[in-house]
């Protein structure tokens, strides 16, 4: 499942200034051992969950682990992916470009109230049906490793997230 990563992918790439607005940059400040649990909440049967976990931190990059769980609670499957801060800080400048809107809204995890950036980007691909792609990701400091409370795709082929669970 793609979820957890494009969300954190997501997350990465827009904690930037875009128009003049300050997004959150919570990866400036995250430790290893953080974590968030994302369940895809795009309407398919059973709802799929995913834990990212930021194993390490360094000055020049930083190491998640995504486990996906089956519909029995099992983990079926384990990746861990390194990201550069080189590659993570050019990426954010290119997303950054392509906001087409930033709102100030609140998202609902585990009964409490958390402030949140939503940011909407229309990138340069296409779906299935020639329309540019288009991205909303909802952005808090309050949360764990890229700050990522919830993810949006016009595009069925991406799927959209939210966090139900997280840790520091």
């Amino acid at each position: 499942m793609r979820t957890a990563l494009l969300a954190l992918a997501a997350a990465l790439l827009l904690s930037a200034a875009v128009a003049g607005e300050a997004i959150p940059n919570r990866i400036a400040a995250a430790k290893a051992g953080e974590w968030v649990l994302m369940e895809d909440v795009s309407g398919g049967d059973a709802p799929e969950q995913t834990r990212v976990t930021l194993l390490r931190i360094d000055g020049a990059s930083f190491t998640v682990k995504r486990e996906h769980f089956g519909e029995d609670g099992a983990v079926v499957e384990t990746k861990e992916h390194e990201i550069s801060l080189a590659d993570y800080n050019r990426r954010m400048e290119e997303m950054a470009s392509r906001a087409q809107e930033i709102t100030r809204e609140f998202i609902t995890i585990n009964e409490k109230e958390y402030p949140v950036t939503a940011v909407r980007i229309l990138t340069e691909e296409t779906d299935a049906n020639g329309e540019p792609r288009e991205f909303k990701v909802w952005l808090s400091p309050d949360l764990p490793i890229g700050g990522v409370a919830k993810t949006w795709s016009s595009d069925a082929d991406f799927p959209s997230a939210e966090v139900i669970d997280f840790g520091f």
